[in-house]
């Protein structure tokens, strides 16, 4: 069954779209394939909940003091298709 759910505002362009993401961990050196997902939403296109999801997790790791340099998301879509290169240390900026 698709995981695929979009839903249209009465007056408004806006769509809501539910689709599943993964969020590939990469570095020079390494590929760690994320085969569980997660289910966001994107609304007209935009991915704000994927880099929420990004921040989440990059926040996680600080916390743990486990090291971010050198590492980004590769996040694809439910189809495969690259949506966003994320690199951790930009989204740590971005979250102070």
């Amino acid at each position: 069954m698709s995981k695929l759910v979009n839903s249209a505002f009465i007056g408004s362009a806006r769509v809501q779209t539910m689709a599943r993401y993964f969020f590939h961990i990469t570095s020079e050196n390494c590929f760690n394939e994320d085969t569980d997902g997660f289910d966001l939403v994107a609304v007209d296109g935009t991915y704000s909940e994927v880099f929420a999801a990004a921040r989440t997790m990059v926040a996680k790791l600080i916390l743990f003091e486990e090291p971010i340099d050198g590492l980004s998301f590769e996040v694809t879509d439910q189809w495969g298709k690259l949506v966003a290169t994320i690199p951790f240390h930009s989204v740590a900026q971005s979250a102070g």
